[in-house]
């Protein structure tokens, strides 16, 4: 069960990190807060993103491979390579959250 939901969970993250071009190009072609928040994923929260995308991938791929080598050996899944793969996506995922909410620019004056 754990198996098929790291691969699940792997294959959101892959969802997501495709989409993510899109979603520029909507943000760029929207209205100037839009606009504004696509510069700044493109800019300053550029480095940030980068890293939540290797963290979260990362984590996802570790776990899949300590579920791999436990099928191999029939021994119990490690447990440090699974809480250090569920810190990985947990930090690339707060990572995410934090660049969200930076780079909104509100569409309200004041």
């Amino acid at each position: 069960m754990l198996q098929k939901a790291s691969w699940i969970a792997l294959l959101a993250i892959a969802v997501q990190l495709i989409y993510l071009p899109i979603f520029l190009a909507g943000l760029a072609s929207g209205g100037t807060a839009a606009q504004a928040s696509a510069g700044l994923m493109a800019g300053a929260y550029a480095l940030p993103e980068v890293v939540r995308w290797v963290l979260s991938a990362a984590g996802g791929i570790l776990l899949i491979y300590a579920l791999a080598q436990q099928r191999k050996s029939g021994q119990a899944v490690p447990a440090n390579l699974v809480y250090l793969a569920l810190v990985a996506v947990l930090v690339g995922e707060f990572i995410g959250r934090y660049v969200f909410y930076a780079t909104a620019v509100s569409i309200m004056v004041g």
